[in-house]
């Protein structure tokens, strides 16, 4: 019922909020650790403790700001890590307003209720009252006070980030980045083309293994029991296990206790961890450094929690010469084909660029092909021919008729290109697009604003979950 009352402009009136920003804090799942003890301080803000109650008060801010600009989407596009994440922003942001002495009026909380709860642009008190009572549970005085805080966050963003300004030429740079057109000539040298001209001898191949021995290291390999458990299914056996996983000894008494399933592995490294298991620096370390079959603390790993007890290891080893002497001739034959391929290349590149022959007769005396694109923007020829952006940007540079001044390696052979043709932006198609564009460029600074300036609150008032929790 809230829904229906939701004026069509309400996300112009939150629209400095809308922007999703993930901080680089890592408190998702916060109230998972709670236990009840709720006037206990669960984080620190600036150094100042925050209890869960008072949490939940920028949760509810968070769940009203969502319902308010979701309206009948609220229950199907957000989840709790959203909620958490937008209640730290409210938590940064009005920690900044206080700072600086920003407050939403009376004036502003009345105006935007009557926005939002107006029907053919008349305010409905009574269902106002009733619809706040029924669908958030709380009266209307205190739903007005948390309004008053969503538009004062509102409001420092309003000051810092919403300043943006977009530039004439920074729009016609961006239209004609996606709608110029360029036409090339080019002969293409494949790498495969020479791979059956290349030797390499046993004294290149010794040389190389022995500057190189680190490179052919195998990393200490382990081998562990572990239990896995999710954030969000899991959330009071990793409240209990936070809790008791000190006064544990084994895996086996733990899934004895709380009815889980432990994996055990086999031989594993840090670069190839098992299937389904995020294995990242901080673990491997751990495992490394600990004596077998010692139970591990809980080890946080993206959304998952894994707990595990190293049953075997093996020291990293130096592989003979002969163990890897395949992988040495095939790495030192591809340098060679690499580099005979580009010095053939810089031959040609000579000859088209005398001008003295085409690119179709000089493909034919080295037994090449001389090809032609269709009409390709700067995105089309990157993804056509897999040119880095900065040689695409020199290419639409070039004079019709020019041939590029260099050769051009990708990662399967090396282009020499001769611009045949370039195609200009439409100038009137430009007028009729050009609001749209100056849109994008705005949304795209507000945005990157958006994150420094949340990376800025975050040292400013630096955000610390307490140990216990």
């Amino acid at each position: 019922m809230l829904n229906k009352f939701r004026a069509r402009h309400i996300k112009t009136t939150f629209w400095i909020l809308l922007i999703v920003i993930i901080p680089s804090f890592a408190f998702w799942g916060v109230s998972s650790f709670i236990r009840g003890k709720r006037k206990n301080a669960i984080i620190t803000v600036a150094g100042k403790p925050l209890s869960y109650s008072e949490f939940k008060e920028y949760l509810t801010m968070a769940n009203i700001y969502y319902r308010l600009t979701m309206g009948q989407d609220f229950y199907a596009k957000t989840n709790q890590q959203m909620l958490e994440t937008k209640a730290f922003q409210f938590i940064l942001l009005l920690h900044k307003a206080k700072k600086d002495g920003i407050k939403a009026s009376d004036k502003d909380v009345v105006k935007t209720i009557e926005n939002i709860f107006s029907i053919k642009g008349r305010f409905n008190e009574e269902a106002y009252e009733r619809n706040i009572k029924e669908q958030l549970m709380m009266t209307p005085r205190i739903f007005e006070e948390y309004i008053r805080k969503i538009l004062t966050a509102g409001m420092v963003l309003d000051k810092y980030v919403r300043n943006v300004t977009v530039k004439e030429d920074e729009i016609k740079n961006l239209y004609k980045i996606d709608n110029e057109q360029v036409k090339l000539s080019y002969i293409y040298i494949p790498y495969s083309k020479l791979s059956k001209e290349v030797n390499v001898t046993d004294k290149e191949i010794n040389d190389y293994y022995n500057g190189h021995k680190s490179n052919f290291s195998n990393l200490p390999r382990i081998k562990i029991r572990y239990i896995l458990l999710d954030k969000d299914k899991d959330k009071t056996v990793i409240d209990k296990l936070l809790r008791r996983a000190e006064n544990t000894k084994s895996i086996i008494s733990i899934i004895k206790k709380f009815s889980l399933q432990f994996q055990t592995t086999g031989y594993f490294d840090r670069n190839h961890p098992p299937g389904g298991l995020k294995w990242g620096k901080k673990a491997d370390e751990l495992a490394l450094s600990m004596p077998l079959n010692k139970l591990s603390p809980l080890i946080e790993e993206g959304r998952n929690y894994i707990l595990f007890e190293k049953i075997a290891q093996e020291k990293g080893t130096t592989p003979s010469l002969d163990e890897v002497k395949d992988k040495i001739v095939d790495e030192l034959k591809r340098d060679k084909i690499k580099t005979d391929t580009e010095s053939k290349a810089k031959d040609i590149l000579k000859s088209a660029l005398s001008g003295k022959s085409s690119l179709s007769n000089i493909a034919k005396e080295y037994s090449l092909e001389n090809n032609t694109t269709e009409y390709l923007t700067r995105r089309g020829l990157a993804e056509k021919t897999g040119i880095s952006r900065d040689i695409s940007e020199a290419i639409f540079g070039l004079k019709k008729g020019d041939v590029y001044p260099d050769i051009i390696t990708v990662k399967r052979g090396v282009y020499i290109a001769k611009l045949e043709d370039f195609l200009p932006i439409d100038e009137d198609k430009f007028k009729k697009e050009k609001e749209d564009y100056r849109q994008r460029i705005l949304s795209q600074k507000t945005f990157f604003r958006q994150i420094n300036f949340f990376s800025q609150l975050e040292k400013e008032f630096p955000i610390k979950k307490l140990k216990q929790f």
